[in-house]
């Protein structure tokens, strides 16, 4: 029903957007596979996007296939949800995370 569908997308959106903020302040302290860049902090690796990748899909397919399970009850239905959630948000991720690298903000060097 669409009252379930805005109830999963509201829960969702606020575990979600924690889980996102927990895991770049993870990330913000592990300094591997960052580098200094002309006159930037730090210039993140393709290594380190794909280690992003691979640790936020673990940490996000949970929620992606707990937050419809506990709504609705049915097994099908999360794994659908989760299915199309993997395939949209992967894709996401990558073009975010490697459009954010090319962005200066933050991460220039204090003189």
């Amino acid at each position: 029903s669409i009252a379930i569908g805005l109830q999963i997308a509201g829960w969702a959106a606020v575990i979600n957007s924690a889980l996102y903020w927990l895991h770049e302040r993870a990330w913000n302290w592990l300094q591997w596979n960052r580098k200094p860049k002309d006159g930037l902090l730090s210039q993140d690796g393709l290594p380190r996007t794909a280690a992003k990748v691979v640790t936020w899909r673990i940490l996000i397919n949970f929620s992606n296939f707990l937050i419809p399970f506990f709504m609705t009850g049915s097994w099908g239905k999360a794994t659908a949800f989760f299915t199309i959630a993997v395939l949209v948000n992967v894709t996401l991720y990558i073009l975010h995370e490697r459009l954010w690298n090319r962005i200066s903000w933050g991460k220039k060097v204090d003189e």
